[in-house]
């Protein structure tokens, strides 16, 4: 389970993305993001660091990616 400091939105749940995302920014990897961590990740994702990232893909036959 990451910790609450995952949930870079203030909802009170960690999801998927906020725990990708978190994980980057984890820089002593102690699954907590502290506070300088945790303003990086939040201005990262002010800036655009989503963009990077493309979720909803499932990959199948012939390498191809398709949405799900």
């Amino acid at each position: 389970m990451p910790d609450m400091s995952f949930d870079l939105d203030g909802d009170g749940v960690v999801g998927f993305t906020e725990y990708i995302i978190g994980s980057r920014f984890d820089k002593d990897k102690d699954m907590k993001l502290n506070a300088e961590e945790r303003d990086n990740a939040i201005q990262a994702i002010k800036n655009g660091v989503l963009d990077q990232y493309r979720f909803g893909i499932d990959h199948s036959r012939e390498g191809k990616d398709h949405r799900i």
